[in-house]
């Protein structure tokens, strides 16, 4: 195999890679040489999901909170289930 240029290639997400596309004498672009794993993907989003979910529930209960007088008091609620 004959390199013209030695790249390194540093991913910017984690997870499996499940093919690498890339055949001799084609221009690739960021992006276009591999596939990761979808199931690694699909759980990163649903992770970021649930902690957008968190951060908008917590949003709304301080602003509820700090809208009903409260204000010298801690916002922060603490069940007991």
């Amino acid at each position: 195999m004959d390199i013209d240029e030695v790249v390194n290639a540093i991913p910017e997400m984690p997870g499996i890679i499940s093919s690498i596309n890339v055949h001799r004498g084609k221009l690739y672009i960021k992006g276009d040489c591999s596939t990761l794993r979808s199931e690694t993907v699909d759980k990163g989003i649903d992770l970021i999901d649930q902690q957008i979910s968190f951060c908008q529930n917590r949003y709304e209960q301080t602003k509820t909170f700090m809208g009903s007088g409260n204000r010298n008091r801690n916002p922060i609620v603490i069940s007991q289930e």
